[in-house]
């Protein structure tokens, strides 16, 4: 495996001094890999998978907005990827680093966001890109927000995670 991102290093660093009782997923989506930190007590845990915003965003999803098939395909990919994680993270705090997902909080300042803020961004994507014109009301993300977008809303629902923190 890569050495770990500076970055994801410092974050777990500084989230896991904190809180070393509770299950602590840290995320680090980055251009072409999602790298990943775990803990539950005692053991840590880390993984790099093969998805990245930039690598699902010029590989899936081609269009801007993108497709609902395309949606679909680059659902499928973040899956096969994600799943096999599931059976050693437990449903606990997850933190994100992800520069495209900064389009994403509610206000300068705050970083905590609810499954359900983050499956509302996403419905509003998938009718934007079945022609809906109502859901044009929000910044419209590139491909690369609209990828960092869906491989987050997967691992939400597939990792069971209520919120997620933007770091």
């Amino acid at each position: 495996m890569n050495a770990l991102p500076a970055t994801l290093t410092a974050c777990w660093q500084r989230l896991h001094a904190d809180n070393q009782q509770r299950p602590l997923t840290l995320l680090q989506i980055d251009r072409e890999q999602l790298w990943c930190l775990y803990a539950d007590g005692g053991s840590k845990r880390q993984h790099a998978l093969a998805i990245g915003y930039r690598q699902l965003g010029h590989g899936p999803l081609r269009q801007t907005p993108p497709s609902p098939f395309e949606l679909e395909r680059a659902i499928a990919v973040v899956e096969d990827q994600i799943m096999p994680l599931a059976r050693w993270i437990a449903p606990g705090t997850l933190h994100v680093l992800c520069e495209p997902l900064a389009l994403l909080r509610p206000s300068i300042g705050e970083r905590k966001l609810s499954r359900d803020q983050i499956e509302h961004h996403f419905q509003r994507l998938a009718a934007y890109s079945e022609g809906d014109p109502l859901a044009n009301g929000w910044p419209l993300p590139d491909n690369d927000g609209a990828a960092a977008l869906l491989i987050l809303r997967e691992w939400l629902h597939h990792l069971d995670c209520l919120e997620v923190w933007l770091e």
